[in-house]
Order: structure tokens, then sequence, then C-alpha cells
């Protein structure tokens, strides 16, 4: 195989291989995005609300919280496919994700706040 055709098959191969990873990772995006949209239109109290990420359990998380209205108001947690995995607080003060403590999780960032 010539030194050409061999460095179009590699260039090929790195060109679609960095796609899939580009909309996969477009497609997390979006999908928060959308969800932080919601989450933001459906809030009781529309001020003080932010999405932060953390690592846990392995995966990125993020939760959907800030300002609470009331005692029984509940953070949402979701995984990058914007499934909801649990919620924290609440009127049982719930701190567990997957039967595991929350507080095992390590804060990233925050993504989005008001």
């Amino acid at each position: 195989m010539s030194k050409i055709r061999l460095l179009t098959l590699i260039f090929f191969t790195i060109l679609l291989t960095g796609c899939k990873v580009n909309n996969t990772q477009k497609a997390s995006e979006n999908c928060l995005a959308y969800r932080i949209k919601l989450f933001e239109e459906s809030a009781p109290c529309p001020k003080g609300l932010n999405v932060s990420e953390y690592t846990f359990q392995n995966q990125i998380v993020y939760v959907l919280g800030g300002k609470k209205c009331g005692a029984d108001m509940t953070a949402e947690v979701i995984n990058t496919d914007c499934n909801t995995i649990g919620y924290l607080g609440g009127i049982t003060g719930n701190t567990k994700i997957n039967k595991e403590n929350f507080s095992n999780a390590v804060f990233n960032r925050i993504v989005w706040k008001n």
C-alpha cells in the first residue's frame, strides 16, 4: 500500500471516529439544555436555581436544585442521558441515590445558574 493511501485511510478513520464522539457529546448537551429549560420553566421559585455536575458511582450526574420554596422540595439527580436516577432532600431529607449516600459524590462544576 502506498504511503498516500495509508495516510488517507488513517485520516478518514480519525475523522469518522471523531464525528461519533462529537455526536454523542452533542446529544448529551442537547438533552441537558432541554432539561435545564424545563427545570427553569416549571420551578415554583424561579430565582436561585442551579444545575451542578458531579461524579457519582463512576458516572457524570447532574443535580437540578437551588433555592427551595418549601420543606418538601427535592433536587432531581439525572445522568448524562437525562434519565432521572433519584431525588435528594424532600420532606424525608433523602441523601441516597441507588442506595449510596450522595455525600460520596465529587463536585465537578456548576453547569448553569440563574
